[in-house]
């Protein structure tokens, strides 16, 4: 009598377990090629970004002006602010259109740390406050200036505004200048005033950012206490450095909501990080670095 059926059940089993173990290592190596893939991704995120935030900062240092025509800290100020925030005068081509060929612009870089910094630069209120964890950048030119009034002070539509305030320093002049042409300044009535663009975002997902200016000594100016940085309304201009290092901390968006959800702490992640969120951050950031050089432009002012 013929069988209907043309299997045993032994030869089902060994059959069903030989598709199992395939259909396993199947499994394995697409969700190997799926990690890859993913990893691929976030790298090339935090790599795109990064190259995007160096290349923009280089552009605007490398172009940066000084010219200390025997005066203090010179004709075009300089303010390192903070490790994580810079101010300088370029000759950047980055620009509203607006400004037509006078590519002399004032620039403002910083990283924000989602508390404190507002868009207007101002650090006034809780309203505007700028996102966490981003580069963003200032731009403003000549066409932030009143035409038919482009010398006064007071005047609220002059936010483009360097050369309207002398000089600090022991031959006198405005003590609170880098600040006036930076952050705010008095109208008329007292009242202070914006006096920069809006801060714009760059990139996103920046753990740090840390600004570095040199001596032509190679020294760092702010360990070796040529200057010291300070944030105040009375603060003097800084010395133009040689060199600038720029040291960039970065994560890919996805790493960067596991780490917040972790408990990572945006405004000082090396402080107050807690230590499951410290390591999720070590392992999965990337630093980049660079050092732009600018140049013996003030040999007269370094003490």
């Amino acid at each position: 009598m013929k069988r209907n059926n043309p299997f045993t059940l032994l030869e089902l089993i060994l059959a069903m377990g030989i598709l199992t173990v395939i259909m396993v290592i199947m499994l394995s190596f697409f969700s190997a090629a799926q990690k890859a893939w993913m990893a691929s991704s976030a790298n090339s995120e935090i790599y795109e970004n990064a190259r995007v935030a160096m290349d923009l900062m280089t552009r605007d240092l490398q172009a940066a002006l000084y010219n200390d025509d025997n005066s203090d800290k010179g004709i075009y100020p300089f303010w390192h602010e903070s490790d994580s925030r810079i101010n300088f005068i370029s000759a950047t081509s980055i620009g509203d259109s607006a400004d037509g060929a006078n590519i002399i612009r004032e620039i403002k870089y910083a990283r924000s740390d989602g508390t404190t910094m507002t868009l207007n630069g101002l650090n006034t209120g809780t309203t505007n406050l700028i996102k966490g964890g981003w580069l963003v950048r200032s731009v403003t030119g000549v066409s932030k200036r009143d035409s038919s009034d482009p010398n006064t002070e007071t005047n609220a539509l002059n936010k483009y505004n360097f050369d309207l305030f002398p000089r600090g320093g022991p031959s006198g002049g405005d003590p609170n200048r880098v600040y006036k042409v930076f952050r705010a300044f008095p109208d008329a009535g007292g009242t202070q005033i914006q006096s920069s663009n809006d801060f714009n975002y760059v990139v996103s997902c920046v753990v740090s950012l840390n600004f570095t200016c040199y001596s032509d000594r190679v020294q760092d100016m702010v360990s070796a206490g040529i200057y010291t940085l300070s944030s105040s309304s009375t603060a003097e201009a800084t010395y133009f450095p040689y060199a600038i290092g720029i040291e960039l901390v970065l994560l890919d968006r996805n790493s960067w909501t596991k780490w917040i959800a972790m408990g990572g702490n945006v405004p000082d992640p090396d402080g107050s990080d807690s230590a499951t969120a410290k390591a999720f951050r070590e392992a999965h950031q990337k630093t980049f670095t660079t050092i732009i050089y600018l140049g013996s432009r003030n040999s007269r002012d370094l003490p």
